[in-house]
């Protein structure tokens, strides 16, 4: 977990908020990026998956976010999934997602850093993924 979150993102890194969600008024789920660079929202990227479990819905948004910070080069990647960000450092889960292993490979890109930050604490970011 990120102590101090603002002490953790220089001016210039990007930073990634990831979320999976079940959308109001549909059945299935989805997940959400909130992406940030120097304190503004630069995009926000989402889809609806439709039926699955949330913990795919958290894996597909860090697969999605890994993939955009493996080509920024240096990156930040915020989750407010533990079992999600322990799967993805680890490189595997119980049911051996293939997700899981794609997210795995990015996070091994230089620069590129994954960690678990608390939901609803009021980060931005991950207010805007939520």
């Amino acid at each position: 977990m990120v102590k101090n979150l603002e002490a953790a993102i220089r001016p210039g890194v990007v930073v990634l908020y990831t979320d999976g969600f079940k959308a109001r008024g549909y059945e299935g789920i989805g997940w959400a990026v909130s992406v940030w660079k120097d304190g503004a929202e630069t995009e926000a990227l989402s889809r609806k998956l439709g039926r699955a479990e949330a913990f795919n819905a958290e894996v597909v948004a860090l697969v999605v976010a890994l993939g955009v910070a493996a080509a920024e080069g240096e990156a930040l990647v915020l989750s407010n999934s533990q079992v999600a960000v322990s799967a993805v450092s680890k490189g595997f889960s119980p049911s051996s997602q293939p997700a899981v292993r794609r997210a795995y490979t990015d996070l091994q890109h230089p620069g590129v850093k994954l960690e678990w930050c608390p939901a609803h604490a009021g980060v931005k970011g991950n207010g805007r993924a939520d």
